[in-house]
């Protein structure tokens, strides 16, 4: 099995990874036409099948997303700061398809994937937190005897995963200082 080159593991993940960029775009796209034309997607028959605690609630007949803008926001900056963790990979694997490993171009996409990911990690720590506003705002309407707290805690193995991938940057660096020097020797 090969993992570097053409017709390799590589060279799959390549697709996969540039496939996953356009549906994530896609799907970007269609909650942003779902948060500014809610009205429009009723009138042409779509259920409100976006209603339902974690995502949206009703709240006297009107959306309380619409009320939370910051819900949609945190979870559109998570959703860009994916995309560009997903093209620094496509990079990555684009060379990795080329039977380039130790490249300038793989060791900046492996920085910026390691910084994204540590942004990702406080981003959707973000969204996680204003959905929670959202929630203990609605079952305080609905109830005086539930208290909800809405707290931020940011996933520490997501922080995990991009310190590992920042180290694995330097790692590479070194690598391809040693592989220069060992080109010019011979």
């Amino acid at each position: 099995m090969r993992y570097v080159g053409k017709k390799s593991i590589s060279s799959f993940l390549y697709v996969v990874i540039k496939l996953s960029i356009i549906v994530a775009f896609i799907g970007l796209f269609l909650s942003f036409l779902v948060y500014m034309f809610p009205d429009w997607f009723k009138a042409n028959g779509f259920k409100s099948s976006f209603n339902y605690p974690g995502f949206a609630v009703r709240v006297n007949n009107a959306t309380a997303v619409l009320e939370y803008p910051l819900v949609y926001i945190s979870l559109w900056i998570s959703g860009l700061i994916f995309i560009g963790i997903l093209y620094c990979l496509k990079n990555i694997f684009k060379e990795f398809a080329k039977g380039k490993v130790f490249t300038d171009r793989n060791i900046r996409s492996m920085g910026w994937t390691g910084i994204f990911v540590l942004l990702f990690a406080v981003t959707s720590s973000f969204y996680d937190l204003f959905r929670g506003f959202m929630l203990a705002s609605y079952f305080e309407d609905l109830s005086s005897e539930v208290e909800l707290i809405a707290t931020y805690r940011i996933n520490p193995a997501t922080v995990f995963v991009g310190l590992l991938i920042l180290i694995y940057t330097a790692i590479f660096k070194t690598a391809k200082e040693y592989k220069e020097e060992n080109d010019l020797t011979i």
